[in-house]
């Protein structure tokens, strides 16, 4: 059985002429309601976000949608945020939007959290559209206990 054949790349697409990774996004997820919803920025963080899961090796707990992303990786090797607040706000819009659940939550050790993608986007705006507690992070948990209760 043969392999697949990767896509060539256009020199204009990558560093690297004729190869180099590249990411997969559908076009009909940049036009749905819950992409429109997000801003620049947390866009940005979905699309570095997709890139750390395909350049992954290996995935957390073997399954294939879950991959690491830690403080190390978004603020120094990325440089995408120096202040981890904006980072927990960004990604807390993907987790309310449905792009991504929080399988690990851990902010408060030094381990990387885990994330699984997730296509509950799809529905998001709709009655349809729900998040379970085990998919948010404490963090988030505790902002939505004390909404509810003030």
């Amino acid at each position: 059985m043969a392999g697949k054949k990767r896509p060539k790349l256009k020199d204009f697409e990558t560093a690297h002429p004729g190869g180099g990774a590249f990411t997969l996004i559908a076009n009909d997820m940049f036009t749905s309601p819950a992409w429109m919803d997000l801003t620049k920025g947390q866009q940005l963080l979905y699309v570095y976000m997709k890139t750390q899961y395909y350049g992954a090796k290996a995935h957390p707990d073997g399954i294939q949608e879950r991959f690491h992303f830690n403080q190390g990786l978004y603020s120094k090797k990325l440089k995408l945020y120096s202040n981890r607040e904006q980072f927990r706000k960004d990604r807390d819009a993907l987790i309310s939007h449905g792009f991504i659940k929080c399988v690990e939550d851990n902010a408060t050790t030094r381990k990387s959290s885990v994330y699984e993608f997730s296509s509950k986007w799809r529905l998001f705006g709709t009655t349809a559209f729900y998040l379970s507690l085990d998919e948010i992070p404490a963090s988030m948990q505790r902002k939505i206990t004390a909404n509810n209760s003030a």
